[in-house]
């Protein structure tokens, strides 16, 4: 069964997830974005969720929602599809959020839901989750065959 905007609420109770699960992780190629948004029953502690590096801080864009999206690959790379880390941080913020941190090469983003560990993991900016030259390396490399496809604005 693929994980879609909309059954990802079923899926997880179909799978005996409660409302507030300690961990989620949106690792789906694509849909990432839209997946979240439709989250409403559940809200869990902490998101890590895969984000598009190769427009690095700068837009917040996402690929546009279509039930038979199938991403794109370059030399291997998943380069048109998912969202840019700051589309992620606007999606995460309006659902009461922040972004904590990235893995060191930026592409799997770490938030944390506002009411947990508020002294100990403190809200990070998208562009100190970018410092790995893997980063400027996708950018450089991919950004330029994908630019001109549709993505929308967030």
């Amino acid at each position: 069964m693929n994980v879609t905007p909309e059954n990802i609420e079923h899926v997880l109770r179909e799978n005996d997830v409660c409302g507030e699960p300690d961990l989620l992780s949106l690792h789906v190629d694509g849909m990432d974005f839209w997946i979240w948004k439709a989250l409403s029953a559940f809200r869990p502690r902490v998101v890590i969720a895969d984000v598009q590096t190769i427009w690095g801080a700068d837009a917040s864009v996402t690929v546009p929602y279509r039930s038979d999206f199938a991403k794109e690959f370059v030399d291997g790379f998943g380069v048109y599809c998912g969202a840019s880390l700051p589309a992620m941080v606007k999606l995460a913020r309006s659902k009461d959020y922040r972004l904590v941190g990235a893995q060191r090469y930026g592409f799997n983003a770490v938030f944390v839901r506002n009411d947990v560990g508020v002294g100990v993991l403190p809200e990070v900016q998208p562009e100190d989750c970018f410092h790995h030259p893997f980063v400027a390396w996708t950018r450089e490399t991919f950004l330029s065959s994908v630019a001109d496809r549709e993505w929308v604005q967030v």
